[in-house]
């Protein structure tokens, strides 16, 4: 990692380096089923998205994400895919 970065960058740099990483390790995984409506990296972004905005829930998470992020996922689709062995995997991954 450059040292003239500023945190934000380095956090951003970090963060895209581990999706790669796991899109990777995604893409050529034996337990690999991608959803086409909500993808396996979608998945990834939504949790590093909910994990760094300021959000009481799920419910309020959808919609930040659909007002602010401008990415609308069905309420049904995301927390099935919260309770989602593969997901879980791929995270672990």
């Amino acid at each position: 990692m450059d040292t003239n970065l500023s945190t934000a960058d380095k956090i951003k740099q970090h963060l895209q380096q581990s999706v790669e990483q796991a899109t990777v390790k995604n893409r050529f995984a034996p337990w690999r089923r991608d959803c086409p409506i909500f993808t396996n990296l979608d998945f990834l972004y939504s949790g590093m998205a909910r994990t760094i905005n300021c959000v009481e829930s799920g419910r309020d998470f959808l919609q930040f994400s659909d007002e602010v992020l401008k990415k609308n996922i069905a309420h049904s689709t995301y927390f099935d895919a919260l309770h989602s062995h593969t997901r879980l995997q791929l995270v672990k991954d």
